[in-house]
């Protein structure tokens, strides 16, 4: 397990109260905005009183000073650094799985608000597992914590030194590589997601890498039907993934 050593805010009453749910041995304290009192926020002040987490009362800058520019709703939650799965355990962990799992490699996208709802996506369909680079990427912030709504405490997620040696890895484990691209003919509509798979997401702008794109099996693009070309990054893991389940619940 890889831990990141710096503590960090999760904030957002949904954020919070998963955190309480999910992981609360890593939360150190709660800090509220002395000027709200929800009902919402007086639920997880009791929830957090059960368990025994210390509740500090805030005022509204201090909130603002330390998680500048997101919407904490008035609530926010000291942690430890976030827990990186490590890349072996990550494809250990499913291999009960073996022949059904999904895991997703994202190829240097930077944006906190894609990474986070990619999280959500993941977490919704019971994707296995994410793997993100080291460098050049957006990591788990507690932005991305706020933004995955909870996700990232179900989704185990790897950040690895080499995206490119970690895709052997996996691809040396049995998954099939599938890339998603729009410089190719064949759509996910066309082609049978079956055993194994490792979903690879690219760049926000550049889409992935010509070094990653090499290590695909096969490259799939969603089809447009409108005068729009493109999905964010976001929204097309989501109808990529949708579609490997929609595949796998229909030969069940």
């Amino acid at each position: 397990m890889q831990t990141n050593n710096q503590t960090q805010f999760i904030p957002g009453i949904h954020s919070v109260r998963e955190a309480i749910f999910n992981n609360r041995s890593s939360i150190a304290e709660i800090w509220v905005d002395r000027g709200k009192s929800s009902p919402r926020i007086r639920e997880i002040i009791e929830l957090a009183e059960r368990h025994n987490i210390p509740v500090l009362e805030k005022d509204n800058a201090t909130l603002d000073m330390v998680l500048p520019g997101t919407n904490h709703q008035g609530i926010a939650a000291l942690t430890e650094g976030f827990n990186y799965t490590e890349l072996t355990e990550l494809i250990n962990s499913s291999s009960s799985l073996k022949g059904k799992r999904l895991l997703l490699a994202i190829d240097h996208i930077t944006d906190e608000g894609n990474l986070g709802a990619i999280l959500r996506t993941a977490a919704f369909f019971g994707v296995n597992g994410v793997i993100i680079p080291k460098d050049r990427s957006a990591r788990i912030s507690g932005a991305v914590m706020k933004r995955s709504s909870g996700g990232h405490a179900h989704v185990p997620v790897s950040m690895v030194v080499n995206l490119a040696r970690a895709i052997e890895m996996v691809d040396e484990s049995g998954f099939w590589i599938i890339g998603t691209s729009g410089n190719t003919n064949e759509t996910i509509y066309n082609f049978a997601f079956t055993g194994d798979i490792l979903l690879i997401l690219g760049n926000e702008e550049k889409g992935i890498s010509p070094v990653i794109l090499k290590r695909c099996h096969q490259t799939l693009n969603i089809p447009s039907s409108g005068k729009i070309n493109a999905l964010n990054v976001s929204v097309a893991a989501g109808v990529v993934i949708s579609e490997i389940m929609r595949q796998r619940q229909n030969t069940i």
